[in-house]
């Protein structure tokens, strides 16, 4: 049968740090990687201004099908983030919010938060957190947000840690335990330890995103196996 794959985490624009990443060359190697569709995030951009950033991920939205765009805000912005979450999913048509609590620097339980979470609530649109960052977006600290948000998904990525070692994977499998409402978004590099956690049917040798030839990334709801998902990544 046929079988379509879906990148839920990929970026374009100019990042501060350095990288950058047009939507035609994510588109690219969408196709090098016989990738269907893929998620798309704002990088963070030089000028710190996330308002141009999210006007160019809808217009890459409104030019490409394929793509599916999220906004992006930061919380310490704090009279500014809630209008322009409005704007960006209401006037500019974005399906849902990306959060990244290293690079804008808050915690993702932490009070300033919970006036984005309530709206995204009202909005009814997921929201994807950088994940696995310490002190900042650990996967306890995304179970803490879940726990008084359950209205809202929450979709945390990089299998809910950055450390290589492991010892954030019964905090990661415990939060999609405890927490109907949070998925895990599982692309990486080092696929051994994230299909530990439970392996699905046909696991692939290996994934990550769309950047290199060939690729593989799922969004998956624990449920004793890799099966149920935030959005469906493969079509049987």
């Amino acid at each position: 049968m046929m079988r379509s794959t879906v990148d839920a985490f990929t970026f374009i624009g100019q990042s501060l740090f350095g990288s950058s990443q047009t939507s035609a060359e994510l588109l690219s190697k969408m196709d090098a990687a016989q990738i269907e569709r893929a998620i798309v995030c704002p990088l963070k951009p030089p000028g710190y201004l996330l308002g141009p950033a999210n006007d160019m991920v809808a217009d890459a939205v409104a030019r490409e099908p394929r793509l599916v765009g999220l906004a992006r805000v930061d919380p310490n912005q704090e009279q500014d983030a809630l209008p322009e979450l409005d704007r960006a999913t209401r006037l500019l048509g974005l399906k849902g919010l990306f959060l990244h609590p290293w690079e804008e620097t808050f915690r993702i339980n932490g009070p300033r938060v919970d006036p984005i979470l309530a709206r995204c609530a009202e909005l009814q649109i997921p929201v994807v957190i950088a994940s696995g960052y310490p002190w900042v977006s650990e996967a306890a600290q995304v179970g803490d947000l879940a726990r008084r948000f359950p209205a809202v998904t929450l979709v945390m990525t990089h299998g809910g840690q950055i450390n290589i070692s492991g010892l954030g994977q019964a905090d990661a499998l415990g939060t999609l335990q405890r927490h109907a409402n949070v998925c895990m978004e599982t692309s990486a590099s080092i696929d051994r330890i994230f299909w530990r956690m439970s392996p699905p049917r046909s696991a692939p040798s290996g994934y990550s995103s769309a950047a290199t030839a060939r690729s593989w990334t799922c969004v998956w709801r624990w449920s004793g196996r890799a099966g149920r998902t935030w959005r469906r990544t493969r079509k049987r």
